[in-house]
């Protein structure tokens, strides 16, 4: 293990700020465990000083999609008051914790220290149900972020180049709670990440359970397939199935090849969301689509999460699917021990989502990397600046898979302000999704160009 003493560099938090934004979907996303038809933005703002009193304010943003995070909840109303009143609670305790370090150990420490008695009850004076971690990350996620920015910010340097040596305390075996922690000896952040980061990155175009396949089935504002394809030159096709009939899902699928092999997309991913219920529903819908759709079986690239949690790490169960197809973890990996778990059961890789955290995210990816684990960076519908740190995560993560981006199908009109300085963020053109406009700064927002006015302050 390697830490240095404190650093003239590390930072503590001064003030925090929140603020709800709504969206509505122009058409309903829908997947295995429920239908998302509008869907609140949870956007912060984290004033941080250095030791010698240099004070900068980043931003961070994510859309808080309980029915992804939280399937079980009671209501879908009880579910987003939790959810925000978390997020509350949170921007309570972070301007109060007064830790100081990196963003790396800041964000460590108050997730170790301080976010289970938020999500227990014992900062707000909510009582709640009991909450899954993916609820804590999520709610998590955008204090956690504008940690990062903000850090950049203060230092007048991207974010990028806070990840490493100069500005950290120590490796990441000095923040690794575990007696198994000599993988991240000598690893820093910088280490894991690619070199060169990609402006542009290959898209992938989300296929909704219930979204219109062919021109008669889309009333506007809809888009078949076919037109989604043509109109933004997708190549991939993740494909989301229900999970809780085979030959539906299979008929859906063999459909969606159909339509993506005419217009030459070549490569296709399922997506179930953890729901299946039957142990054997996996391996049998292969056995169903090796015989329905024997080309549009071979093209699928990987199948993600397809496992609800008790199921998760049933090795019998998962080495039989991942004999056939190469299956990442999502839902259930919500940090670097869960995705240890997972590959010793004989996952084939991880999905990393910014809505994780990227401190969480960070910590997965390095472990993956050590292990030789693919991985893939899949998107939470991030609208707005959301968008702009999932693809800007995916930039040095990718090494040519691409990323998946569907805001865009979903509420094309919700980043409007952020789009007219970042329009390639935003716009799929020829399979591709173009950064190119980021700079600057911590994430490179460049958010005195972007005109967005917003509501009330909730915290």
């Amino acid at each position: 293990m390697t830490i240095a003493p404190g650093l003239d560099t590390d930072i503590s938090v001064t003030d925090t700020a929140l603020y709800f934004l709504p969206v509505q979907c122009e058409v309903p996303l829908t997947f295995g465990s429920g239908s998302v038809a509008s869907i609140t933005c949870a956007r912060v703002s984290v004033t941080i000083a250095t030791k010698g009193g240099t004070v900068a304010t980043g931003w961070g943003e994510v859309p808080l999609n309980g029915v992804w995070a939280w399937p079980t909840a009671d209501s879908d109303a009880d579910r987003e008051q939790v959810l925000r009143t978390v997020c509350i609670d949170i921007a309570r305790a972070l301007r109060e914790c007064r830790f100081c370090g990196h963003p790396f150990e800041v964000s460590r420490r108050f997730m170790r220290d301080v976010l289970p008695h938020v999500i227990s009850g014992g900062v707000g004076a909510v009582a709640r149900q009991e909450i899954p971690g993916t609820v804590a990350l999520l709610c998590m996620t955008p204090f956690d972020l504008a940690l990062y920015d903000a850090f950049g910010r203060v230092h007048n340097l991207p974010a990028i180049e806070t990840l490493g040596r100069n500005l950290m305390t120590g490796d990441l075996s000095a923040w690794i709670e575990d007696d198994d922690r000599e993988w991240a000896s000598g690893v820093y952040l910088r280490d894991v990440l690619v070199p060169q980061p990609k402006t542009k990155l290959p898209v992938w175009h989300l296929v909704g359970a219930s979204d219109p396949l062919e021109d008669q089935e889309h009333p506007p504002p809809s888009w078949s397939l076919g037109e989604w394809i043509q109109r933004d030159g997708i190549q991939a096709l993740k494909v989301k199935l229900l999970g809780c009939d085979i030959e539906t899902d299979a008929q859906r699928y063999a459909r969606v090849f159909s339509i993506g092999s005419a217009f030459g997309v070549r490569t296709y991913s399922l997506d179930l969301n953890a729901t299946p219920s039957e142990e054997d529903y996996v391996v049998r819908l292969f056995d169903r689509l090796e015989t329905l759709t024997p080309d549009g079986f071979a093209r699928i690239a990987l199948v993600e999460e397809p496992f609800p949690p008790d199921r998760f790490l049933d090795r019998v169960l998962v080495r039989e699917v991942a004999r056939r197809k190469s299956l990442f973890m999502d839902e259930n990996a919500i940090g670097w021990r869960q995705v240890r778990l997972g590959h010793q059961a004989g996952w084939s890789g991880v999905a990393l989502k910014t809505c994780k955290t990227l401190t969480e995210s960070l910590c997965s990816l390095a472990w993956a990397r050590r292990h030789d684990m693919p991985v893939v960076v899949q998107d939470l519908t991030n609208p707005m600046l959301a968008q702009l740190t999932h693809l800007w995560f995916a930039s040095y993560v990718d090494r040519g898979h691409g990323v998946e981006s569907n805001a865009m199908q979903f509420y094309p009109g919700a980043s409007g302000p952020e789009a007219v300085v970042h329009p390639g963020a935003y716009r799929r053109r020829n399979g591709l999704i173009d950064i190119s406009s980021l700079r600057g700064p911590g994430f490179g927002y460049r958010l005195e160009e972007i005109n967005r006015e917003l509501p009330q302050r909730a915290a």
